[in-house]
């Protein structure tokens, strides 16, 4: 039995590789494996060159030849093809990347305009006159935005800091003298 130089395409590695089989029928060879994880001895992998298949029986690695890859994809297309799925998949990445960042950084921004918003309702509700309230305490505890305890313990924070920002008797005087 004669042995023959074959070349084949190893998809793991994504390179062409050349083996030493020995023919073993009509259009059918017998190498070691190509597969580096295997450290095969004893020829394992049928090669087929009509069909353009090899197979190891040991480690299950299989694919086509160097050949028949490329008679099927051309090795043009399939470059370019290759080029073209890989520019697709970078822009899909870049879209989920921009999405997931700017979905961070709007829930951030949400937290924000709802704690100034809450703030803005305790105090309207503490110090504007009635006719300028736009909400009352009733209607801001059903729409969910307070709880009617953690409502009034704001309001509470708020009318007390107002107090403490008031001027003592003391310096009432200071400031009269200064004008």
């Amino acid at each position: 039995m004669s042995l023959e130089n074959i070349e084949l395409y190893h998809y793991k590695t994504k390179q062409k590789v050349s083996v030493l089989a020995r023919k073993t029928g009509e259009n059918q060879f017998m190498a070691s494996c190509i597969n580096p994880d295997h450290e095969d001895k004893h020829p394992s992998m049928s090669i087929s060159t009509d069909k353009g298949l090899y197979h190891c029986f040991a480690c299950q690695i299989a694919g086509v030849t160097w050949a028949k890859h490329l008679e099927n994809k051309g090795s043009k297309k399939s470059g370019e093809q290759y080029l073209k799925e890989k520019k697709e998949a970078e822009r899909k990445n870049e879209i989920i990347l921009s999405l997931n960042t700017d979905l961070v950084n709007w829930s951030g921004y949400d937290e924000t305009i709802k704690e100034e918003a809450k703030s803005r309702i305790a105090f309207d509700l503490c110090f504007l006159p009635e006719k300028e309230k736009v909400t009352s305490i009733s209607s801001v505890v059903e729409a969910g935005i307070f709880r009617r305890v953690e409502l009034l313990d704001r309001m509470k924070k708020v009318e007390g800091l107002l107090k403490q920002s008031e001027f003592t008797p003391e310096e009432e005087k200071i400031l009269s003298k200064q004008k």
